[in-house]
């Protein structure tokens, strides 16, 4: 499954721009999860659904309207959304190009009339403690594109392509899928909001019986993206995970050559 099968045309003409003057005459989509009976009706008549045990949830939450186009001083575009006023004329912000913003960095915005500089990079929290990078042999036609989105999902920092002996295709051909591979990798960013954090399912499976884990890797696993059944109201869905399938060999840890380590686990190179 990727994210872009979840595409669809939304006309600019029926994306609401301003709220009513009377928001309960919003209008309300109503879907019957059993019979998949779906009803238009408007938010004023939201009493008459409820009953007794059901779960409301509120968003009170608010867009600050604070994107901010600059340059840096040393000269590129920069881009900064602010995020939180930390007080004494410090934001906790997002910046892109990251790798451009670092600390001591200084930045204009306007025709000079706001400067700032970057005092500190705060590392984000959903992001995993420990780098991984997956080095697999080059893979054929579509299967690059599931390597990476199932990779991506899970929170490896790289995926290094390696052409084998007995790789059917071949580095200068998978070259010319750099950039789609990018974007598979930014589509699966958005669309999976995941990556091994505390709260991430990974399960050994190289034993007998399952073992489960939360946000914990053991030293030397071998970690393949996987996914375990879950049941919804809609139905049972596969939800993605980590799977552990076997355990390195201390040995391993010394060697340089990747065929050497895929060969422990008797895979042809």
């Amino acid at each position: 499954m990727k994210t872009s099968d979840f595409y669809f045309d939304l006309p600019e003409e029926l994306i609401a721009q301003t709220p009513l003057e009377k928001r309960d005459a919003s209008r309300l989509l109503c879907l019957d999860k059993v019979t998949g009976e779906i009803q238009h009706r408007v938010f004023s008549e939201l009493p008459e659904l409820l009953r007794e045990g059901d779960c409301l949830v509120m968003n009170d939450s608010r867009v600050l309207p604070a994107r901010l186009l600059g340059a840096r001083e040393s000269g590129g575009a920069v881009e900064v959304l602010l995020l939180r006023d930390l007080g004494g004329g410090r934001w906790e912000c997002l910046t892109r190009p990251g790798r451009k913003t670092k600390p001591g960095t200084k930045l204009v915005f306007g025709d000079g009339e706001l400067e700032a500089e970057v005092i500190e990079v705060v590392p984000c929290k959903a992001e995993p403690t420990v780098r991984s990078t997956v080095f697999a042999g080059l893979p054929k036609g579509e299967r690059s594109d599931f390597l990476v989105q199932k990779c991506t999902e899970m929170g490896v920092h790289a995926v290094v392509p390696v052409e084998m002996a007995r790789s059917v295709a071949r580095a200068d051909r998978a070259q010319k899928k750099t950039e789609r591979l990018a974007r598979i990798a930014r589509e699966a960013v958005i669309g999976a909001g995941t990556v091994i954090t505390a709260s991430t399912k990974i399960i050994d499976v190289s034993q007998p019986e399952p073992v489960t884990y939360k946000g914990y890797v053991p030293p030397r696993s071998v970690v393949i993206p996987g996914s375990y059944p879950k049941k919804f109201a809609a139905g049972e869905y596969g939800v993605p995970c980590a799977l552990i399938i076997g355990q390195r060999k201390e040995s391993t840890d010394t060697k340089t050559s990747l065929n050497d380590a895929l060969r422990d686990f008797d895979v042809p190179v």
